[in-house]
């Protein structure tokens, strides 16, 4: 009787600490406006942003929000999924190879006008740390594959 009752209140204390994880969870999402403005405030505080810039730099994060994907679940591809098993792909029709293809061109055609109104707002040396973070930051992640596989 005594180790049926822990058990019961083992199971009991697990879902109720499972159910806690999930409402944190929901409470934290942010919406579109609120991710561009800590994008925003994330950019001036690292590149060191006067008033004036941080307002011109949400008006244009604000501007290509959607071009650029800066909203909730930006950058979540097609990564692990249960148990860190990542899920199989479908073969890709030759029209849904065309359509990505040009959303690509589409999303550098979005970033390159971005990067341009970008050097309009920041200084020679924000704009020299900025683009030095980008290259870092897309070769970053592939050294990172690089050691994980290892």
């Amino acid at each position: 009787m005594k180790k049926l009752m822990l058990t019961l209140a083992a199971v009991m204390l697990i879902g109720t600490a499972a159910m806690a994880q999930d409402d944190n969870k929901k409470e934290k999402k942010l919406d579109k406006t609120e991710m561009v403005k800590k994008h925003t405030e994330r950019m001036a505080t690292k590149y060191k942003l006067d008033e004036k810039q941080a307002k011109k730099l949400l008006d244009l994060n604000t501007k290509y929000a959607d071009k650029l994907n800066m909203g909730p679940g930006m950058g979540q591809g097609m990564g692990p999924g249960r148990n860190g098993v990542r899920p199989e792909r479908k073969q890709m029709t030759d029209e849904q190879k065309k359509q990505m293809q040009e959303r690509r061109q589409q999303r550098q055609a979005n970033m390159e006008a971005y990067k341009t109104e970008l050097k309009k707002i920041l200084n020679d040396e924000q704009l020299k740390q900025y683009e030095t973070d980008m290259a870092q930051g897309r070769n970053g992640g592939q050294k990172r594959n690089k050691q994980n596989n290892q």
